[in-house]
């Protein structure tokens, strides 16, 4: 619920009283992956996914793009440079996350994954989640 209050100056402001996390439903588009995938399947997830699944979790970005293709949610026209372009930004992305799941290794060129001693329920927060719905969702639990 959104209400309009006038401060001290007369100014008009929007105050949100209620935030709702709203359930993904939709599948959002990209270029490079099919329609008819589930919601939740997005470059970033895909890629984590892929570097968890990189023999011994040390890999190349090569690696790391044959195993994306493997998933059969890329549509099958895109070319290699596009998908490798692509998985790029998604690496770059996930560097920024509060939990990084990889790493790069500039001498070797390689991408390791670090989440690999991890259990299922380590993974309940999802680490795209902000810290502000972590949160909230931890006090929802109590």
């Amino acid at each position: 619920m959104c209400q309009r209050t006038r401060n001290d100056e007369g100014l008009m402001r929007w105050y949100n009283y209620e935030e709702d996390i709203w359930k993904v439903d939709e599948v959002r588009d990209h270029h490079i992956l099919k329609k008819s995938r589930p919601p939740h399947s997005t470059v970033l997830c895909l890629v984590r996914d892929a570097a968890a699944r990189l023999p011994g979790g040390v890999g190349t970005k090569v690696d790391i793009c044959v195993l994306v293709r493997d998933s059969h949610f890329i549509v099958e026209d895109i070319s290699d440079l596009q998908v490798s372009q692509v998985i790029s930004g998604a690496l770059d992305r996930l560097h920024y996350e509060n939990d990084l799941c990889e790493r790069f290794d500039k001498e070797w060129r390689l991408w390791a994954y670090l989440h690999g001693d991890r259990q299922e329920k380590d993974f309940e927060y999802d680490s795209t989640f902000s810290n502000k719905s972590r949160k909230r969702a931890k006090e929802n639990e109590l």
